[in-house]
């Protein structure tokens, strides 16, 4: 019987699904797979339009799939709009004429990615398709995105009921004059949503966090992301911490070119004294200049102030690239902390080296300056 003839029985469904779903990232290996024969459709679709990317030169290719095929809108979750690097911040032609498609289509959207965009250069169909029609997201980010007011932003965000991540990278809006006539409308408007979770800040105003915390008592936010531009972020970055209080399981902190004293020397309660529920601290982009023990004295100034029994991992992201810049960092100190009795549960310390590729190296100081730490055997290097 020749090889041609020879039936092969087909692979069972649940082995094709994890076959295909191993190669959820490549797209060249989905579209292959869609053509092998039918029963592999549904899987390779599910990943092919389960995350779409537009852009002024992808848009109109996408409405027009849409259009021919309806039955491929509900597998789209995740969603990027953004202009090309050369256009960023232009008027964006091309969404005032998708967008109201898309609102229409992408009925079981989760995710909504926008960035490079002035939200004000939109025409009105479009800016409500993205407030009244995206009921349903659960993740919004927005990077390099600008408002006409700060009143318009606050709108945007809480035009999402069941937003559950709310991730802001740069973003800004024209007007000086923050809350204007607009302070006491804010407190009266639906406020942000109630199934946030989760929330990340970078480069963006303090005026976020101030809006944040006029909306309610508390906030049941379980993780938080926070990267400090200016020493008015510190202020509010402790006002966020304290309305969380115990709801917070999981805090990164990045604080750039701020004096100590600002954390220090402060007459506030201590930064995270009512956070007594975190379980993963992050301390990012520490960057290490020069050998100057007091640059980097605020990281056990914090590590100082953290009372939580519950606490499992901690993370030094560290930028540097000379051994003696080491000298910044107190390490002993954070040794002594780390070892009382009240951190019994932490289970790792990572060290993470950027700039400084020789991680042997780095190991070897750091287990000699963290005796205690090495001891236990949860120190972690990269």
């Amino acid at each position: 019987m020749s090889s041609h003839s020879t039936l092969v029985s087909p692979l069972p469904v649940e082995l094709v699904d994890q076959i295909i779903d191993h190669l959820h990232s490549d797209i060249h290996a989905l579209r292959s797979c869609s053509l092998v024969c039918r029963g592999w459709v549904p899987s390779a679709r599910y990943h092919l339009f389960n995350e779409v990317k537009l852009s002024n030169t992808t848009s109109s290719a996408f409405v027009n799939l849409l259009r021919r095929s309806p039955h491929i809108s509900p597998l789209v979750q995740i969603l990027n709009i953004t202009q090309d690097g050369m256009l960023a911040y232009s008027v964006p032609v091309y969404l005032n004429g998708v967008l109201p498609v898309l609102a229409k289509s992408l009925t079981h959207l989760r995710t909504l990615r926008l960035s490079n965009l002035d939200f004000s250069c939109l025409r009105s169909a479009a800016q409500d398709a993205l407030l009244h029609q995206f009921s349903t997201i659960q993740s919004l980010s927005l990077k390099s995105v600008t408002f006409s007011r700060f009143h318009d932003f606050a709108v945007f965000i809480v035009a999402h009921p069941q937003l559950q991540h709310l991730h802001l990278h740069h973003v800004w809006w024209a007007s000086k004059d923050v809350f204007e006539n607009d302070h006491a409308d804010l407190v009266l408007q639906p406020s942000y949503p109630s199934q946030l979770q989760s929330i990340s800040l970078s480069e963006t105003s303090y005026h976020i966090v101030e809006w944040l915390t006029l909306q309610y008592p508390s906030l049941p936010i379980r993780s938080i992301t926070h990267s400090t531009v200016s020493k008015c972020d510190i202020p509010a970055m402790r006002n966020l911490l304290r309305y969380t209080g115990s709801s917070l399981h999981d805090l990164a902190i990045s604080i750039h070119s701020i004096p100590n004293c600002v954390i220090e020397q402060s007459s506030e309660p201590a930064l995270l004294l009512q956070n007594n529920h975190i379980r993963t601290l992050t301390l990012d982009n520490i960057l290490l200049l020069s050998s100057d023990a007091q640059s980097c004295a605020w990281i056990s100034t914090i590590l100082a102030q953290l009372f939580s029994p519950y606490l499992e991992q901690i993370r030094l992201n560290i930028i540097w690239n000379a051994v003696e810049q080491l000298r910044a960092i107190d390490l002993e100190h954070i040794d002594e902390l780390l070892s009382q009795p009240r951190f019994g549960q932490l289970k790792t310390v990572i060290i993470q080296s950027n700039g400084y590729t020789n991680v042997e190296e780095v190991a070897k100081i750091m287990e000699g300056r963290l005796k205690r730490l090495s001891k236990r055997g949860i120190l972690r290097f990269y």
